[in-house]
């Protein structure tokens, strides 16, 4: 793994979606979803999807901090985990 490798990763599968989150926050309504997208990845041990994992699980931490329990707006994050066979697992 590269150090390229690692930011590309991060850029595209966390901070992207972060701030996607961040800048939606003014434009709901009280009581809105929405929806984030997670993997599998997150749960299993798979050497070759460490940093895809790492990034899944920290946007799902994300998604729960943006609705945590002194959210006055009653927002609620969906997370679809998907499950998808692959030859690396």
């Amino acid at each position: 793994m590269t150090a390229e490798f690692f930011d590309r990763m991060i850029a595209v599968n966390l901070r992207a979606p972060f701030l996607h989150l961040a800048a939606l926050t003014e434009h709901l309504d009280d009581g809105a979803s929405v929806v984030v997208t997670s993997s599998t990845a997150t749960y299993e041990d798979s050497p070759m999807a460490t940093v895809y994992a790492a990034t899944r699980g920290a946007l799902a931490a994300a998604a729960r901090g943006w609705a945590a329990p002194a959210n006055t707006q009653r927002r609620r994050p969906h997370q679809t985990v998907s499950q998808i066979k692959v030859k690396f697992r």
